[in-house]
């Protein structure tokens, strides 16, 4: 189960209670295609917060160590974090250090679809999409 990014996740979590579907957690019926809010920061935000970060690794704690040395080299370790740190520049890790266009996103939530790209990576994208230049 990939659970490397469970936020941002803005909806309401599961209350237990099946009869509370559509009205406390679940589609909102007022918004179609959207989902009803979390507004208790109490447990966190979201769905599942306490999973964020879990096994983020996962996927280069379960190679070899040439395939984490090209990682390391080609990703960095801090790029596609959102920020655009002092080691980082648009060549280097474009994703967090330009600026995210339609076009991009629309590319963005294509891979999704496909598969190639986790739901954490396409909701950073939406992110710094909704975040412009």
């Amino acid at each position: 189960m990939w659970t490397g990014g469970s936020q941002p996740d803005p909806c309401a979590p599961n209350d237990g209670n099946m009869d509370n579907y559509g009205i406390t957690f679940g589609p909102d019926p007022d918004h179609p295609g959207e989902c009803i809010k979390d507004t208790d920061p109490s447990d966190g935000i979201g769905r599942y917060p306490e999973l964020h970060g879990t096994y983020k690794d996962a996927a280069v704690s379960y190679t070899s160590d040439m395939i984490r040395n090209m990682w390391d080299a080609y990703r960095g370790p801090q790029c596609y974090d959102g920020v655009c740190d002092a080691t980082e520049d648009a060549a280097t890790c474009p994703y967090d250090c330009e600026c995210m266009t339609l076009a991009m996103l629309s590319n963005a939530i294509s891979q999704w679809e496909q598969g190639t790209l986790t739901l954490a990576d396409l909701m950073s994208r939406i992110k710094a999409w909704k975040q412009g230049c």
